[in-house]
């Protein structure tokens, strides 16, 4: 992905523009729209809910207290639940919730999804945290998350919009008070997640 261009891989057809793209995600969504901005010819801008731009911190390298509140997982469950050919749409598999939650509990994250352990080889890592990505060609970036996020915690976005003002990329991080994941959807001050939107389809506007 990372040796070609995103307008490349754009759809040429149809009303699509390749050349005015932007990239929105969020949680696992928001970290592939900050990878996004790490490619060779990137999109023209990136709105990020609740994305992670680090995948070895301690809060994925290390048993989560919030998690660990929850039963615990037995070693059988996230096995059964992570093997088998890779797919391409989640209602292929079974639930995959036990992965995850076992992963969160025993810290070992990093581990699940690349092999590898960080602490073993941390260079591994590197080229897939967006915070240790940013270059001059990065993207301008809009990140949203809230203070209340257990699940990708709210501290990455604040280490992602210190690495995009020491690149000095242009970027704006928006903070939602007391809310969790998936704030956008269901959950806050309807005040503060209206006015969150708007400045998404403004910045939008303003870079697309």
């Amino acid at each position: 992905m990372r040796s070609r261009g995103f307008g490349q891989r754009a759809p040429k057809s149809g009303n699509t523009d390749p050349d005015r793209l932007a990239v929105t995600g969020g949680s696992d969504g928001g970290y592939l729209t900050l990878m996004a901005g790490t490619f060779e010819t990137p999109p023209k801008a990136l709105v990020s809910f609740y994305g992670n731009a680090d995948l070895v911190g301690k809060w994925y390298s290390e048993p989560d207290p919030f998690y660990c509140k929850q039963p615990m997982v037995t070693e059988e469950d996230p096995r059964r639940h992570s093997s088998g050919p890779p797919v391409s749409n989640s209602s292929e598999r079974e639930d995959r919730a036990p992965f995850y939650l076992s992963c969160r509990q025993q810290g070992i994250w990093p581990i699940g999804v690349g092999g590898v352990d960080p602490k073993d080889d941390p260079d591994f890592f590197v080229p897939y945290c967006p915070d240790q990505n940013v270059s001059p060609t990065y993207p301008p970036t809009l990140l949203l998350h809230g203070t209340n996020d257990t699940g990708v915690h709210y501290d990455l976005s604040v280490r992602m919009a210190a690495a995009l003002e020491a690149g000095d990329i242009e970027h704006e991080l928006i903070t939602i008070a007391k809310v969790g994941n998936g704030f956008d959807g269901n959950a806050g001050d309807p005040d503060q997640i209206d006015a969150a939107w708007e400045r998404v389809y403004v910045f939008l506007d303003e870079h697309v």
